[in-house]
């Protein structure tokens, strides 16, 4: 087998991180569309969370960096919007109000 074809078949979690981090993205896009809800906010956070997993996951492993890297860029910053929002959310509410 040679070096290409071992790396094909070696770079599973750095694509599900990639594919987990552009899967949260375009739910965090969908959320701020008039016609879904909040539900997707909390999915864009728990696929931003597992891009993470699989990024760190695949670094470690030695995986293709590139796609690892933007798996977990991705996630990251879906995560940390979403938080974002909620939080903004909260604060709009009055619930960290005294």
């Amino acid at each position: 087998m040679t070096e290409t074809n071992a790396m094909s078949h070696d770079s599973g979690t750095a694509r599900n991180a990639l594919s987990s981090g552009i899967a949260s993205v375009v739910l965090a896009v969908l959320f701020f569309t008039p016609w879904f809800g909040e539900y997707l906010l909390y999915g864009s956070m728990v696929m931003g969370i597992v891009a993470v997993v699989f990024g760190i996951l695949a670094i470690k492993r030695g995986q293709p960096k590139g796609m690892a890297v933007t798996g977990l860029v991705l996630g990251l910053l879906t995560a940390l919007l979403g938080v974002a929002v909620l939080i903004f959310a909260l604060a709009f509410v009055g619930v960290f109000s005294s």
